[in-house]
């Protein structure tokens, strides 16, 4: 019988070596900038409609799709200063982002029961790279969406 002797040689069919190495990314980022306020948001990202021949408005990958159909939603809680983030909430793609909210009083005083309506919109390319994530930012009593995490 013979025996094998251990080697310290790297083996190049492992799957778990350097080029195997995979890193993942967020795909959503959700920011309160505001220190004094909360504020809750209810994200929805759906396919970008897109005009039909005849002139009307279809979502883009599916004829039949109800305006309802969102490829992802969420409602986020956000207290001062806090920041969520998801991994893999759609397939890579261009995508319809949209936001509708409300910011608290300032200074969370609950005394003071004036709630801002917040909303805002944009068409995002998302992926598995920093600059193809969706960024929600909120703070003072304004909400922002745009693409991409810069550094």
């Amino acid at each position: 019988m013979q025996r094998r002797q251990p080697t310290t040689e790297a083996r190049t069919d492992d799957p778990l070596g350097p080029s195997a190495v995979r890193t993942r990314c967020e795909q959503l980022c959700v920011r309160n900038y505001d220190e004094n306020r909360s504020y809750r948001v209810r994200l929805s990202v759906s396919r970008p409609s897109v005009g039909s021949p005849d002139g009307t408005t279809v979502r883009n990958g599916d004829a039949s799709a109800s305006d309802d159909h969102y490829e992802y939603e969420a409602t986020y809680e956000l207290a001062p200063g806090a920041v969520t983030t998801e991994m893999a909430v759609v397939a890579p793609g261009r995508y319809d982002v949209s936001v509708v909210g409300t910011a608290g009083p300032v200074g969370g005083d609950a005394g003071d029961t004036g709630r801002k309506q917040i909303t805002a919109a944009a068409t995002c390319n998302v992926g598995q790279a920093p600059p193809q994530t969706i960024v929600v930012e909120v703070g003072n009593g304004v909400v922002s969406v745009t693409e991409g995490i810069v550094g």
